[in-house]
């Protein structure tokens, strides 16, 4: 359990679980692999390469490298936000759709949308196919050009909401 404090003056912290602080992340190829464990224990499933958090306040997220205990970055909201559509970032590059088990692809979700789609049963019992676990509820794109992340309605192509690599 963890608390910190956010640009904005937020205090954030994961003492409550669930809670709306941390996201559970995977990239997409990490996620390709998961979903071929077959029938498993939910306590099995392997946790996310970094933790990360987003402010409820101003929305910015936070990656940390818990296993080397640094900050890898900050991200916040783009103002305005770059919107093109296609699938393309405001850089210019062209997210590769056709490869949805790519590292530039993340697997996003909720601590809260987490526990609901993940129910830990008895210890040592197997008890979800991980190939039936829904898929969360935005599309997430990570540039390997400028770093943006772009986070989109499922179906769509032009993002909701962009973040930026927050320099500082």
């Amino acid at each position: 359990m963890a608390k910190t404090l956010c640009v904005c003056g937020n205090i954030l912290s994961n003492v409550e679980a669930p809670n709306d602080v941390e996201l559970n992340v995977y990239t997409g190829r990490q996620w390709a692999e998961i979903a071929k464990m077959g029938m498993i224990d939910s306590l099995d499933i392997p946790g996310p390469t970094y933790d990360v958090w987003r402010c409820p306040e101003c929305e910015r997220v936070m990656v940390f490298d818990i296993r080397n205990d640094r900050t890898v970055n900050f991200y916040a909201l783009e103002s305005p936000p770059t919107k093109l559509p296609g699938m393309r970032c405001g850089c210019g590059h062209v997210h590769a759709i056709n490869e949805p088990s790519s590292d530039w692809r993340l697997i996003v979700y909720t601590d809260i949308e987490w526990e609901n789609e993940i129910n830990v049963g008895e210890i040592g019992v197997p008890n979800i196919n991980t190939a039936d676990i829904r898929p969360p509820s935005h599309d997430v794109w990570r540039c390997p050009e400028c770093g943006r992340i772009s986070v989109y309605e499922p179906g769509q192509d032009v993002p909701v909401k962009v973040y930026v690599i927050e320099e500082g």
